[in-house]
């Protein structure tokens, strides 16, 4: 079974144009011209902002964005901005619409792929939704996301906390045993400290 990448970059009947973008540019799934397009990060990593500059979440090579507005027309609430210099690739919505159309296949992927950012969502708002910092990082922690940012002040807007609050609940689960950091390593020695925060 093929995921909606492959189909995306292996159709004929879809061009993709490549957009090379430099570290803090911003981009929209609109080209200048107003082409809707989907976005393919090729190389490098970008973050997806919501409207208020909320970070979202964190694409790596291989991920796609705009595709829960596919079929819609509407703008995506959300921006992308280089986390590093970034090769993306823009594919026009009109024609992998038309492509799915002609393969069924495609629109199975396409489904998939829909299913598992339903499945983000789910455990992005139940994670927004915990009532302290503390439950937020112990939650983050073992979601097994540790490695997902380069710098802690990512992180601290990913879960919503100030980066003084993200310092403060680091230094509490590593004080109780729950925890080891060192530098940019996050490494979980007791997980049962961890759950006992989420009880």
């Amino acid at each position: 079974m093929q995921d909606f990448k492959h189909y995306l970059t292996t159709c004929d009947a879809i061009e993709g144009r490549r957009l090379a973008i430099r570290k803090g540019q911003f981009l929209d799934d609109m080209r200048p011209d107003g082409e809707p397009v989907l976005v393919l990060v090729e190389e490098g990593s970008v973050e997806v902002l919501g409207r208020s500059g909320t970070l979202v979440n964190k694409l790596a090579p291989g991920s796609v964005f705009g595709v829960v507005n596919l079929f819609s027309g509407e703008a995506m609430p959300s921006r992308l901005r280089a986390v590093e210099d970034a090769i993306l690739v823009l594919f026009p919505k009109s024609a992998v619409r038309q492509a799915m159309d002609k393969d069924l296949a495609f629109l199975h992927a396409y489904c998939r792929l829909l299913n598992d950012r339903l499945g983000f969502l789910m455990s992005r708002i139940s994670l927004l939704s915990l009532k302290s910092n503390r439950q937020r990082v112990a939650a983050w922690v073992l979601d097994g996301m540790p490695g997902l940012f380069k710098r802690r002040e990512e992180l601290a807007g990913y879960l919503a906390i100030s980066r003084s609050a993200l310092f403060r609940e680091l230094s509490y689960f590593t004080d109780v045993g729950a925890l080891r950091v060192e530098g940019d390593v996050i490494e979980v020695l007791d997980e049962g400290k961890l759950m006992e925060v989420l009880r």
